[in-house]
């Protein structure tokens, strides 16, 4: 049995980095529903097999929380919007892509955790403009947190996706660069709260 719930543990970390890679690459609200169901995943998986789980990551107690959210109210997707932070856009950040969700879902999903979640903590996670909720920076986080996590349990994961995030990240590591984002959004001349608004209402 526990060498079973090991290789369950190692599919379900296999499924996550192609399921990041993949909200990556082509972002809409399939893929981050399909991501969201990765973490959740994992998080069972690992709990299941070496009896420890993310719920100490701010990151994935927030993103935890959207897929309860999401999972029971599947229109609410239809107000995420991914969007790419093209050159001619007045805003630069250290990610090339928001994935933005108006306040108010996001905190609906946060008051919709049971009384003995740390509500701060979850806010501390994710990026707030205003009405908008930016979620990339928690999910390219709480990735680096799961590669982390499996070089520390010495979890095997035999999959492409995999192999290209650990390459990322040992080039990383020889360059004395940080794994972690932070994800801010900064506006060269206006206010970025008006400016994103004004974006996610165009797309």
């Amino acid at each position: 049995m526990f060498d079973a719930e090991i290789t369950g543990l190692e599919v379900a970390a296999a499924r996550f980095f192609r399921s990041y890679e993949d909200h990556c690459s082509t972002p809409n609200s399939d893929t981050l529903l399909i991501l969201l169901d990765a973490c959740q995943s994992l998080n069972n998986r690992m709990n299941k097999a070496i009896k420890q789980s993310f719920f100490n990551s701010n990151e994935f107690a927030a993103l935890n929380a959207l897929h309860n959210l999401f999972q029971h109210h599947q229109g609410l997707l239809e107000q995420v919007k991914t969007i790419p932070i093209l050159p001619e856009m007045p805003l630069y950040s250290d990610l090339m892509t928001m994935c933005l969700v108006p306040k108010e879902v996001v905190e609906r999903a946060i008051n919709g955790e049971r009384q003995y979640v740390n509500k701060p903590k979850i806010r501390s996670a994710l990026k707030w403009y205003g009405g908008l909720v930016n979620l990339n920076p928690a999910l390219f986080n709480f990735a680096v947190i799961v590669f982390e996590k499996c070089i520390e349990a010495k979890i095997i994961v035999d999959d492409a996706a995999w192999g290209r995030f650990a390459e990322v990240y040992n080039t990383e590591s020889k360059s004395n660069q940080t794994h972690f984002v932070n994800g801010d959004i900064v506006c060269r001349s206006a206010d970025v709260d008006a400016i994103l608004n004004s974006i996610y209402v165009k797309h």
